[in-house]
């Protein structure tokens, strides 16, 4: 810790604006126990970086540790307001600070307020879908509505997994295997969809369908 603060600062005074740096250095004295002095340095690391939601998020964390939450909303809020029309992203960091309050109704607010200024990223109403089922399954009806939105707006593979997400929340197992089967058919390497196949097939066919799917992958 003492050569990595004591490199970090000759950073920060090579380049004063770099955000990363008060970031790096707020993780050492977080984990060093200075609270007070940790949530400072992610405070500057968020203005400085305010278009990276790493620092943004870090900062609402550690200012939710010392209840200023509402202080940093205020900041989060005038992100999107300033930011919102050039990138989905304030308006998605926004709504998961808005969810790990349980303000659930704001997050939503905030994503259908996003959508209004960017309703072409595909990614951002993609984002809306899995936050409306995260909230209720009640949202399903929207949830659908938003996915069919994304089919020709976002990446194949995201509406695909997205999708397969969805459906197996609801407990449509074999529609979910589907969708993630069609991710391997084009991405034959991708973890995420041999670990859902997996699971999913030894849900519906049983462990000797599973064990076989993964001796197949590895052959």
């Amino acid at each position: 810790h003492t050569e990595a603060i004591w490199l970090l600062r000759r950073a920060i005074r090579r380049w004063p604006t770099e955000g990363a740096n008060y970031y790096i250095l707020a993780n050492i004295f977080w984990d060093q126990r200075k609270f007070e002095e940790a949530l400072e340095l992610y405070r500057f690391a968020a203005c400085l970086g305010d278009k990276d939601e790493q620092l943004v998020m870090s900062y609402f964390s550690a200012a939710c540790w010392f209840r200023q939450a509402p202080e940093v909303l205020r900041f989060l809020r005038d992100r999107f307001e300033r930011f919102g029309g050039k990138s989905s992203q304030p308006a998605r960091t926004l709504a998961n600070a808005y969810m790990q309050m349980d303000l659930n109704r704001e997050a939503l607010s905030t994503v259908e307020a996003a959508i209004g200024l960017r309703p072409q990223d595909g990614e951002l109403l993609l984002f809306a879908a899995d936050l409306y089922v995260a909230c209720s399954l009640e949202n399903r009806p929207r949830t659908l509505e938003l996915l069919e939105q994304a089919r020709d707006k976002a990446p194949r593979g995201q509406w695909l997994r997205t999708s397969a997400r969805l459906a197996n929340l609801v407990g449509e197992h074999q529609e979910s295997l589907s969708l993630w089967q069609e991710v391997l058919a084009f991405s034959p390497l991708a973890l995420d969809a041999h670990s859902a196949v997996t699971r999913l097939l030894a849900v519906i066919q049983g462990q000797e369908a599973a064990r076989a799917h993964l001796g197949a992958a590895c052959d």
